[in-house]
């Protein structure tokens, strides 16, 4: 007597419309360098135009919009990551809500981070220039990442449902 088996677990996480698959994901350079040239772009642009702009950096606001960007960015990487993790096998996302969630979740992770590093950076390297002046900024920093991976993922699911 034969007995068939499933290749997807039961449980929770099934259910929610995600399992993993083991697998060997094989990672070329160039995939690479295509996940990290754009949050590469968005630091070198924010960081050129800081250096070299300290005034009007600071006048218009540059901060706001590259953590935006830099929102986009990060949740572009997270959302190619989970797609050729998909492709590879390893994980299956069932609901675009659940891959989003993720999405956003991975962006806010590398957005806290990042003001840990700002923090650090002025407490230990920088004391005269603070990129953190206050709480608010911290925090104005963090609803902007978050927001452009809201974006993102909005637009995302807009155009996998018109496919």
């Amino acid at each position: 007597m034969r007995h068939f088996h499933s290749t997807k677990p039961a449980g929770s996480l099934h259910q929610a419309g995600f399992y993993v698959k083991i697998n060997i994901m094989n990672l070329t350079y160039k995939k690479i360098l295509k996940l990290a040239i754009f949050p590469f772009l968005v630091y070198a642009l924010n960081d050129t135009v800081q250096s070299l702009a300290t005034n009007f950096y600071l006048l218009y606001s540059i901060d706001t919009f590259s953590h935006f960007l830099g929102g986009i960015a990060i949740a572009y990487v997270a959302h190619s990551i989970l797609s050729l993790l998909e492709k590879k096998r390893w994980i299956t996302i069932q609901k675009n809500i659940l891959r989003a969630c993720i999405v956003l979740a991975v962006v806010m992770t590398i957005a806290v981070w990042w003001e840990f590093y700002e923090f650090l950076y002025d407490y230990f390297l920088n004391p005269t220039y603070t990129m953190q002046p206050s709480v608010a900024d911290t925090m104005k920093d963090l609803y902007m990442g978050m927001f452009g991976a809201i974006v993102y993922s909005i637009v995302n699911i807009y155009f996998r449902r018109r496919e």
